[in-house]
């Protein structure tokens, strides 16, 4: 499996969840620019139906090193840290919400 086969599953999987969120709770999604993608982290922006606006960056299977062909479906990688070194998504939930 190539790279742009990640490429295309993780496109396929943003729009999977994209459309669960619009279908089963409601809202409105607006998918990212390719800026927004690549800047903020944001695959797509969902307008819960209460008007909040959300950033969504879906994460798809991944593989346990970059040498294996295929992800492994065995493990879960969390971002407790973005690619900036901030807090992300693990962080913000745990301690930003509860706070």
């Amino acid at each position: 499996m190539g790279w742009q086969d990640f490429v295309a599953a993780g496109r396929n999987d943003e729009a999977f969840v994209a459309k669960q969120l619009e279908t089963k709770v409601g809202g409105t999604i607006r998918v990212a620019t390719p800026n927004e993608d690549i800047h903020d982290h944001v695959d797509f922006w969902w307008t819960k139906p209460d008007g909040a606006v959300v950033g969504v960056d879906v994460k798809g299977m991944k593989k346990r090193s970059r040498y294996d062909l295929r992800p492994d479906n065995d493990i879960t990688w969390l971002e407790f840290r973005n690619v900036h070194g901030e807090a992300g998504w693990l962080h913000i939930l745990l301690f930003a919400e509860s706070g």
